[in-house]
C-alpha cells in the first residue's frame, strides 16, 4: 500500500480520507458536548470547534484549488484555439464578408443576419467579429 500511496493523486486521497475521519471525530465531540452543557470543558471545546474550522477550511481550500486548475487548464486550451479562430477570421474576413453581402439578395437568413449586425461592437470586439464571421461562413457554406 506505501508502494501505491506514493503518488500526488493518491496521497490526497489518503489526505482525505485522513481529514474526513478526523473531521467526524471532532463532530462527534462537538455533538457530546453538546448533549452535556453542563460539564463542557472549555479550552478543549474551543479547540475542537477551531479543529472543526481547520479541516473544513482546508478542504473548501483544496477544492477551490482544483476548481482553479481546471479553469485555467480550460482558459489555456480556449485561448490557444481562440488565437486560431483570430488568425482564420483575419485571413477571410474581407471576403466572407463581400460574399455574404453579395448572396443576401437571394438568401434571407444571411439578408436578416446582415440588417441585425451592431457593426459598432463588431469593430469594438474581436470576439463579436469572430462570431460574425464564423456565423457568416457557416450560412455560406
Amino acid at each position: 500500500m506505501n508502494n501505491i500511496a506514493n503518488k500526488p493523486y493518491l496521497d490526497g486521497l489518503l489526505e482525505s480520507l485522513d481529514d474526513t475521519k478526523s473531521l467526524i471525530k471532532a463532530l462527534e465531540n462537538r455533538i457530546r458536548l453538546f448533549e452535556s452543557p453542563d460539564s463542557i470543558d472549555k479550552p478543549f471545546w474551543e479547540y475542537n470547534e477551531m479543529h472543526i474550522l481547520s479541516i473544513k477550511t482546508k478542504a473548501e481550500i483544496k477544492a477551490l484549488e482544483r476548481v482553479l486548475e481546471e479553469k485555467t487548464k480550460y482558459f489555456e486550451k480556449y485561448s490557444v484555439e481562440f488565437e486560431k479562430r483570430i488568425k482564420l477570421m483575419e485571413l477571410n474576413y474581407d471576403e466572407t464578408l463581400k460574399k455574404a453581402i453579395e448572396l443576401k439578395q437571394t438568401n434571407p437568413v444571411l439578408r436578416i443576419d446582415l440588417e441585425n449586425v451592431n457593426w459598432d461592437n463588431v469593430d469594438k470586439s474581436i470576439e463579436v467579429k469572430v462570431h460574425l464571421y464564423e456565423r457568416l461562413k457557416k450560412i455560406i457554406g
